[in-house]
């Protein structure tokens, strides 16, 4: 089985990454705002790419943003 981690962020601006194997992924905090993350990941290749959930490691602020966690719900993404 195969395992891709990408980071799409990383710095005190934002940070966010994603583990993908096989054919979904889980994004690892979400510190962009909904446009700058989907962005990223449409530039990583992984727009398309089911996310299975989301893990949020701790809650300061370069580690989630409020607009992309509500568009993360909004999709029914899991939050852990």
């Amino acid at each position: 089985m195969e395992l891709r981690f990408t980071v799409l962020a990383s710095g005190s601006s934002g940070n966010a990454s994603v583990i993908q194997t096989g054919g979904s992924a889980i994004l690892v905090d979400a510190g962009l705002q909904r446009p700058g993350l989907l962005g990223r990941l449409e530039k990583a290749g992984l727009a398309e790419a089911p996310l299975a959930g989301m893990v949020l490691t701790h809650t300061h602020s370069d580690h989630w943003n409020d607009s992309a966690l509500s568009w993360l719900a909004g999709q029914g993404v899991p939050l852990y």
